[in-house]
């Protein structure tokens, strides 16, 4: 739908901070492939399109946990953007590409149901485990041809274990021990809990895919100069 009314249905409809739920799905799918759109409050074509993708736990309802941030970089830009969320597995390969195809079938949907222009410049900007998903999808299918500009905020290719580690630090300033009851009179303290996560992880090899030396390996083989010159960290 191509129609010059696409401009003014959205200004007189939209504003800044309503998003839209755009499920991707194909014919014959069964499983939802959603994507969140932010568009100019202006009602006037985007400036640009900036794919994102947050971290762990959040990066499943980016809409939610970065809106204001989101919102601000949409108005300053006048860009779409489009949210990818994802549910967390060790599996980072599979989200990756997941991801990419998500936003590939939104900009898809995009010029063929709200007249974007094919030409539109295209951002990928990523917050911690979400930049390294980036960073995969790059590497891995060469998308980053096609992108402007690529940011990495707060990179993250950490181990499983350094992550576990990282959740006891973050559940001991957030307090959450005492919330749950694994305070100092609990028959399992708190501690022990994440003592006994990292020994389970130790003992089976748990691991992420790909893990943080055959990231930083796929990194630099992957990147060549041109996709260098336009990441920002």
């Amino acid at each position: 739908m191509k129609s010059g009314n696409w401009q003014e249905e959205m200004a007189e409809k939209k504003k800044i901070g309503d998003w839209n739920v755009l499920d991707l799905r194909e014919d014959g799918e069964t499983s939802p492939e959603i994507v969140y759109l932010l568009e100019p409050m202006s009602g006037a074509v985007p400036s640009c399109v900036i794919f994102f993708l947050g971290g762990a736990v959040l990066g499943q309802f980016p809409h939610i946990a970065y809106s204001t941030f989101l919102e601000r970089i949409a108005t300053k830009m006048n860009a779409a953007v489009v949210a990818v969320p994802y549910e967390v597995n060790l599996d980072h390969f599979n989200i990756a590409q997941r991801a990419v195809s998500r936003m590939k079938n939104a900009v898809i949907e995009c010029e063929d149901s709200r007249g974007y222009p094919a030409e539109l410049p295209k951002y990928a900007i990523g917050h911690s485990l979400g930049a390294k998903l980036h960073g995969i999808g790059i590497a891995a299918t060469g998308i980053g041809e096609e992108l402007a500009g690529v940011g990495f905020v707060s990179y993250n290719n950490f181990g499983f274990a350094e992550t576990i580690t990282m959740a006891r630090s973050f559940a001991k300033e957030m307090q959450v021990g005492n919330d749950f009851g694994f305070g100092a009179g609990s028959s399992m303290p708190f501690d022990a809990l994440f003592d006994l996560a990292g020994m389970a992880v130790s003992a089976v090899g748990l691991e992420f895919t790909p893990s943080p030396l055959d990231m930083d390996r796929i990194v630099e083989s992957k990147f060549d100069g041109g996709v260098l010159k336009k990441t920002r960290m």
